[in-house]
């Protein structure tokens, strides 16, 4: 096959037609999957590096025309910068709520161990801060519920428009 050829049908070659920027990086894994991510974390959520994720398994499971179609949505992501930024913000955020409002820490075991002191001023201070603490994480509850939403839509149109990418491909 000439060597244009190859060229405009590889990785570069869809990175073009997608207008999306090249990724700095492609890793290949086990999972029967694609994503589009930024190199080391938040690190690379300020700079252009991108990395292009593959399951071994989603290649050997496609042919070349579904497989183009599955890397321009990947690509589509790429070129929609701002929208791959908001979602990662989303995630992170997402991840801070959860462990928010779900998981327990050294506070709430002192509160719960000191909670049962032998004076009552203290043990009606201590009562009061439990209860206060567990009102804070019914508000961060409600909050992380508002913020589901809003990431739910913006995942949603996000794939749509990732989906017009591999559907000009």
């Amino acid at each position: 096959m000439p060597r244009s050829r190859r060229s405009r049908d590889g990785i570069a070659g869809i990175a073009g037609r997608t207008g999306a920027p090249r990724p700095l990086m492609i890793r290949i894994d086990n999972d029967v999957n694609a994503s589009a991510g930024f190199h080391q974390g938040m690190r690379g959520f300020f700079s252009r590096k991108l990395v292009l994720t593959v399951g071994l398994p989603l290649i050997a499971g496609l042919d070349t025309r579904q497989l183009a179609g599955v890397l321009a949505h990947e690509f589509g992501h790429f070129s929609l910068g701002a929208g791959l930024r908001a979602t990662h913000i989303i995630r992170w955020v997402h991840r801070w709520f959860s462990v928010a409002v779900y998981q327990r820490d050294r506070l709430d075991e002192w509160l719960e161990r000191s909670a049962a002191s032998e004076y009552s001023a203290v043990r009606i201070a201590l009562q009061a801060t439990r209860l206060l603490v567990s009102a804070t994480r019914r508000i961060l509850w409600v909050l992380m519920q508002l913020g589901n939403a809003i990431g739910a839509w913006t995942s949603r149109r996000m794939e749509f428009d990732a989906d017009r990418y591999a559907a000009r491909v």
